[in-house]
């Protein structure tokens, strides 16, 4: 950096010997005028105006030397300082240009999570639709079991002996009943447990949803220190592999749970042969009707609870609907807050991991249930064999039957109910779709902006890049006139000291020449035709003449 203009380096009091420009370029010139007094060539009255004239031009031309020796040198000094600007902003815009782009591969990542999800839904209305042909199936049951008691009814009085026997197993099967009631009662605890954890999570997510602006502005309040924004680029930077991970850990997740939901239809479709076998046997269930007769009763108890809970099921997909609209809220916030630490998605990575090691094991499990339905499949026919044999000594009596038929239609209520409860899970599993839907919708939309942003940014990078290297700047450009600008002055700097000095340099050779015959110019006072001639050569190089 320059520094001020000292009255030394203009004059000092030391008129002899001073070195200030004033003061070198004075001595000669007194000297000069001495020399034109003493040969007369100048008058008295003539000297005071010559050498006030002197003193003035003199003076003018010493102030204007220093002035224009440390404006070139600031002007130097300024565009150093817009050079290390530019390669600054430079930088700056490299890192950004890196996080769009890492950004853009994260987006086209959780798209590819969000089209996985998206071709679940239909595999899951799969799984609903199983489930609705076993209810259906099981409906289509009750008129059957009805056709048997009827046919029972007519052999009641000659199966007297064996319902006694059958009477004397009634105490036994009363215990089993009694143990399923209270598994029922537990079933039931947990379920109002559930129901009243619902109300919590809902007051969490309220929670998380109003903590939310207040974290938006936490981030504004950072955005607006302008000093610490390639910092927290920097940073953004570390955490984009990490999201990165995480969506690859997600989308293997996806995977995992794809595979496990194909594994389950293929075990509702074994279910399904087992169904059918087991409608195969109605018949001859129907001979069995007379030993559970003793059992009704309690049968009835266990679906009456069993109806009683079919509600608080309900309840439960309806507070889980009432929470769908809350994480909805929840994800367009963490939308808008994009930024994350990096502690937190290592944790989450940490968890999925777990969670693909339960998936792995879930899936080595599901081919040893489907081994257990096969042996079930398997049993069936033996079942009918053992059922052909009971079916010959098989009797009821008709209050039994009666009890077993007004039992009917609780059982066809049960069913009714878990039929009203499917829409219900449709309707969550819709929401659920809804929801990734309008996910993958602002994802989408992001797109387009990030590569307006994308590209706005490799312009911004071009015309930084032209501050510092004019390689590929257009002429016709603003900065490529504004470089030529600047080369036309700091060429006009130097001619103008050129022509100063080669001005300066005629100007003497004149006034020798007009006063002294007797001076002879040579090399050492560099007024001689050739130390002339090279400052004259040297200006009309300078201004290409």
């Amino acid at each position: 950096m320059p520094t001020e203009i000292l009255i030394s380096e203009l004059t000092s009091e030391d008129r002899e010997s001073g070195t200030g420009t004033f003061d070198v370029l004075m001595r000669s010139v007194k000297e000069h005028v001495v020399n034109e007094y003493t040969r007369g060539r100048i008058t008295g009255v003539e000297y005071s105006t010559v050498y006030l004239g002197a003193l003035q031009s003199t003076m003018d031309r010493a102030l204007q030397f220093l002035l224009e020796k440390d404006k070139l040198g600031l002007s130097l000094d300024l565009m150093a300082q817009e050079i290390l600007l530019a390669e600054q902003q430079v930088l700056k815009i490299q890192a950004e240009i890196a996080l769009v782009t890492a950004q853009n591969a994260n987006i086209v990542k959780e798209g590819a999570i969000l089209d996985e999800q998206v071709l679940l839904i239909p595999k899951e209305g799969q799984v609903l639709d199983a489930k609705t042909s076993t209810m259906n199936a099981e409906l289509l049951n009750v008129p059957k079991q009805g056709q048997m008691l009827d046919s029972q009814i007519a052999k009641v009085e000659k199966e007297e002996d064996v319902i006694d026997a059958q009477l004397l197993n009634i105490p036994k099967e009363g215990s089993v009943l009694n143990a399923k009631i209270s598994a029922m009662a537990k079933e039931e605890s947990m379920i109002d447990a559930q129901l009243l954890n619902v109300p919590l999570e809902g007051a969490i997510l309220s929670a998380q949803v109003l903590n939310i602006p207040k974290d938006g502005a936490i981030l504004e309040a950072r955005a607006a220190l302008t000093a610490k924004e390639e910092d927290m680029i920097d940073a953004q930077l570390l955490n984009v592999p990490k999201e990165g991970g995480l969506v690859d850990a997600q989308s293997a997740k996806m995977g995992k749970e794809e595979a496990m939901l194909d594994s389950k239809i293929a075990m509702m479709i074994k279910e399904e042969d087992m169904v059918d076998a087991q409608i195969l046997n109605v018949p001859k269930e129907g001979a069995l009707l007379d030993a559970q007769t003793s059992k009704t009763t309690k049968d009835g108890l266990a679906t009456d609870e069993q109806i009683l809970n079919i509600p608080k099921e309900g309840a439960i997909l309806a507070a889980q609907l009432l929470n769908i609209p809350k994480e909805g809220s929840i994800i367009d916030a963490k939308l808008l807050n994009i930024p994350k630490e990096g502690t937190i998605l290592d944790a989450q990575a940490d968890k999925l991991i777990k969670e693909e090691d339960m998936l792995d094991a879930q899936l080595l499990n599901i081919p040893k249930e489907g081994d257990m339905l096969d042996a079930k499949i398997l049993n069936v026919p033996k079942e009918g064999t053992v059922l052909d044999a009971q079916s010959t000594k098989v009797g009821k009596e008709v209050d039994m039957i009666t009890a077993e038929l007004l039992n009917v239609p609780k059982e066809g209520e049960m069913l009714q109910a878990k039929i009203l409860n499917v829409p219900i899970e449709g309707t969550v599993l819709t929401a659920q779709e809804c929801k990734l839907r309008a996910e993958f919708d602002v994802a989408l939309a992001q797109v387009p902006k990030i590569q307006v942003e994308t590209s706005l940014l490799g312009q911004k990078k071009v015309t930084e890049q032209a501050q510092t290297n004019s390689a590929g700047v257009d002429a016709d450009s603003v900065v490529g006139k504004q470089t030529a600008l600047y080369a036309a002055q700091s060429a006009g700097f130097a001619r103008d000291a050129e022509q100063k000095a080669a001005k300066i340099m005629t100007e003497t050779w004149n006034i020798r020449r007009s006063t002294e015959d007797t001076t002879e110019p040579n090399t050492d006072n560099k007024l001689d035709d050739v130390s002339v001639g090279s400052a004259i050569t040297k200006l009309l190089e300078g201004i290409n003449a």
